[in-house]
């Protein structure tokens, strides 16, 4: 019983310090978001890059808690603050995923009205971007390499439009001159696509957008919700472009003999290619995709395998059932 006793007061004095410790670093946890989470509504909006670095600190100090979820509404602030000022930057994705962020954590009814009004806002002001090639045909999904576009753009624009136009901008010089197609339209034709691409909201006849190709070449085009029509270039022969295939990331290709028909189910939406012998299938890499072989080129020698395959077990079986006798 001595021993028993000794043992249960030395483990409750372990768990005692166990607690103590849990406790104080929770303490040093909220110490850390709190202030950061202050810091961040302070300089936020004159201080973007500061303020979202506070923002940014506060939920890494929320999330490495040990008790993550008594700061699930200061994440959601922390979200919020974000997403709002990633907006107005023209970091229109990382707004998305900061709202999605907020979603996940399942949001009260003011967070929920703030959500939907800076996606109602992303919807008006922002919409995809297509460009084409108008004198050639793309066969299969790849990148121009080598080639040099630009865009100038109305005055007239929000400042997240504007600042929006500066980030593709800055990407499209840097992004080692690649042209990427991403999918092919109704007519079978190739197209790249800018995400999120402003919007020209104010009334008038401005054309509004140019499309700078190589530094010399200027297709003018107007963007808005009533009409987003893509925007067709001209391959540029004496620049040096090359086609080379890749597959966009988020998409499988798979390759098929084209003297068989397939039947192709999936919850994504196909897209097939044929050309030099070879179908090209491509599937969204998340969807669940089943490929049934229905017919082919070799269809009736296969229907004649079948015939003498089921004769020569006719045949047998006659020769067992004779046997048997």
């Amino acid at each position: 019983m001595l021993h028993w006793r000794r043992g249960r007061g030395l483990g409750n004095v372990a768990l005692l310090l166990v607690m103590s410790s849990v406790v104080a670093v929770c303490a040093q946890d909220e110490s850390q978001v709190d202030p950061l989470l202050d810091q961040c509504r302070r300089n936020i909006r004159q201080t973007p890059v500061d303020g979202q670095r506070s923002c940014r600190d506060a939920i890494w100090h929320a999330q490495n808690a040990f008790f993550p979820e008594q700061y699930t509404q200061q994440r959601r602030a922390a979200f919020l603050l974000l997403g709002d000022s990633y907006f107005t930057s023209g970091r229109i994705q990382d707004t998305v995923a900061q709202l999605d962020s907020v979603e996940g954590l399942g949001p009260d009814a003011e967070e929920l009205e703030k959500m939907a009004a800076l996606r109602g806002e992303i919807e008006r002001s922002f919409r995809p971007l297509r460009i084409t090639i108008r004198d050639r045909r793309i066969p299969l999904l790849s990148y121009i390499s080598g080639v040099d576009i630009d865009f100038v753009y109305p005055r007239r624009l929000s400042k997240a439009q504007s600042n929006r136009i500066e980030i593709l901008r800055d990407e499209t010089i840097g992004r080692e001159d690649e042209f990427q197609f991403v999918a092919f339209d109704e007519a079978g034709q190739a197209y790249m696509e800018v995400a999120y691409f402003p919007v020209i909201t104010f009334s008038g006849r401005s054309v509004g957008y140019s499309l700078i190709v190589e530094g010399r070449r200027r297709y003018r085009f107007g963007f808005s919700q009533a009409d987003s029509s893509a925007v067709q270039i001209f391959w540029e022969d004496d620049a040096g472009w090359e086609l080379v295939e890749r597959v966009p990331d988020g998409i499988v290709k798979v390759e098929l003999p084209d003297k068989y028909t397939f039947d192709i189910n999936t919850n994504g939406t196909p897209q097939v290619v044929v050309g030099g012998g070879v179908q090209h299938v491509y599937v969204p890499a998340a969807a669940e995709t089943e490929l049934t072989l229905t017919t082919s080129e070799d269809h009736r020698w296969e229907r004649l395998y079948d015939a003498a395959l089921y004769a020569l077990v006719i045949i047998t079986g006659g020769s067992a059932l004779l046997g048997a006798r």
